[in-house]
């Protein structure tokens, strides 16, 4: 500091080092520390002390998939994986100075079930534009109008192969847009398995490899061959145009291929112009006539079988 006087005479003082610290920033986590995978969730971190605003971030450790932290402290999401996730928010006001809190331990847990999403096409069922005809619907099945058929959906576990059953089955609604939900006990979660799919006349396909499993798995059979296990001999599946794939229709007798007794069951019912819910009606249009037959011909010409990893 300088003084001048009334003369114009001058003195200047010694170094004068004024340090300003940063106040102090407390963090208070949520008193909630357990959500279920598959169910919504939200809690909020809370801050005193901030100047000029606040940021929320995680300092240290992972969320599980399926929860964020928001600049406002909102931790929200649906939870995708199970077990225990120790955290640490840290805030930062507006003047750059920081306080990070105590460790926060969310624990998520599986819940009674865990769900798998599929998307997979039938190829007598499809019409395209990523399109399926809506057969339980029209034949007055099912009051859902996206209604196509049912399927059963098996998960196998590498270990498992051997034996004649698989590690868990069940079955769901597949809708004309290609999707179907179905679920699972919470044992299945935390493990690998080769989804296979099974349909009323079409071949059963299975995933090209086993897929982990979480509170929510998804998995597309219809965006490209390398997603349906394969023989080496044909595609797995059958390409409907515009990148889209479906799996192959004509084995009404589900004996794993398309031959001449699919055939001959097809010829049969549409010598008596069978119509209904029949596994000969290989289209889904409610009649077994001459559009099912070709299917099950093309098909039989490419002696067509069940491609699995066993």
């Amino acid at each position: 500091v300088k003084v001048t006087d009334a003369n114009g005479c001058i003195g200047t003082g010694t170094t004068y080092t004024l340090v300003i610290s940063c106040q102090t920033i407390s963090v208070t986590n949520p008193a909630t520390t357990t959500g279920t995978a598959g169910v919504a969730f939200s809690q909020t971190f809370t801050q005193t002390g901030a100047v000029a605003g606040s940021t929320f971030t995680i300092n240290t450790g992972t969320l599980p998939t399926g929860l964020t932290l928001s600049a406002a402290g909102v931790l929200s999401g649906t939870p995708t994986q199970v077990g225990t996730f120790p955290i640490t928010v840290k805030v930062t006001g507006g003047n750059g100075c920081i306080g990070t809190g105590a460790t926060y331990s969310l624990v998520i847990g599986a819940g009674g079930n865990i769900t798998l999403n599929l998307k997979l096409f039938l190829e007598g069922f499809y019409i395209g534009s990523s399109t399926m005809r809506a057969t339980k619907f029209d034949l007055g099945l099912s009051v859902d109008p996206t209604a196509a058929d049912d399927v059963t959906v098996n998960l196998w576990s590498v270990a498992n192969l051997p034996n004649p059953s698989p590690n868990f089955t069940t079955s769901g609604l597949l809708h004309t847009n290609g999707t179907v939900s179905v679920q699972f006990p919470a044992a299945a979660s935390g493990n690998s398995y080769y989804i296979a799919v099974k349909h009323r006349n079409s071949i059963e396909t299975w995933s090209k490899a086993t897929v982990p499993f979480t509170a929510i798995t998804a998995y597309d059979f219809s965006t490209a061959l390398i997603k349906a296990y394969d023989d080496g001999i044909n595609p797995p599946m059958r390409n409907v145009g515009g990148s889209v794939f479906a799996f192959y229709g004509g084995d009404v007798n589900q004996d794993g291929t398309v031959d001449i007794s699919d055939a001959i069951s097809v010829q049969n019912n549409a010598n008596i112009f069978a119509f209904g819910y029949d596994t000969t009606d290989v289209t889904g249009d409610g009649a077994t006539d001459l559009s099912d037959a070709i299917i099950v011909q093309n098909n039989g010409n490419l002696f067509l079988f069940y491609a699995r990893p066993f």
